[in-house]
């Protein structure tokens, strides 16, 4: 164990333990069959931690954890279950926190509130991120010009890469805004090429 890793528990230095053959996520993603090998383990080594007393362990660079009581709700410090000084535990603020989540429900109305946070090298979590989201009979909402700078943005992105294919993402925007109840985001996006990109318009439209 190269870098120093603390319990995410009691705060007590991580130590090396017994080598298991366990599944990290990488492999549960990419090769869910494959044969597992036995490798390095770090553990909590304080007497009175719940980590130690039910033998959970994390992987040598922090990934877990594994082992444990499932039933078990630990008090992990922040609701956080990666280790202090790993790379996995500011992972898992921005990306898995879900302690201060919450929904709001009017009839078929519901309203999402997510936070996130990042975290300092060490793993104290900061920079509250909350965001917001709207459903209506489990549908996401997305607003009119939210959909605008998806749809331009994507043509951006393909003119960039390869401006023949945008020639055809003209077309397609063209016939998504005359369908019979197309939104105005999808005419306002065809009138935005039209006017700020006609060469590639007129390209579209001869093909």
């Amino acid at each position: 164990m190269s870098t120093k890793m603390y319990c995410p528990i009691c705060k007590t230095e991580l130590v090396t333990g017994t080598p298991c053959a366990y599944e990290t996520l990488n492999e549960h993603v990419c090769d869910p069959n494959g044969i597992l090998p036995t490798r390095d383990t770090v553990v909590c080594h304080n007497e009175e931690c719940d980590a130690h007393t039910d033998e959970i362990f994390w992987a040598h660079d922090g990934e877990g954890h594994y082992g444990g009581d499932f039933r078990k709700k630990y008090a992990w410090i922040d609701g956080n279950d990666q280790p202090f000084g790993s790379v996995h535990r500011s992972i898992y603020f921005s990306c898995s926190y879900h302690e201060e989540d919450h929904r709001f429900k009017f009839g078929k109305l519901t309203i999402k509130r997510a936070v996130a946070y990042g975290s300092d090298d060490f793993g104290n979590k900061k920079n509250k991120h909350v965001s917001y989201t709207i459903w209506w009979k489990n549908t996401l909402y997305q607003s009119g010009f939210r959909m605008l700078h998806f749809s331009l943005k994507q043509f951006y992105r393909v003119n960039k890469i390869a401006p023949t294919i945008a020639e055809s993402k003209v077309r397609s925007l063209k016939e998504r805004a005359a369908w019979p109840k197309a939104e105005w985001w999808r005419k306002a996006s065809v009138l935005w090429v039209r006017l700020f990109h006609p060469a590639i318009y007129r390209r579209a439209l001869e093909k």
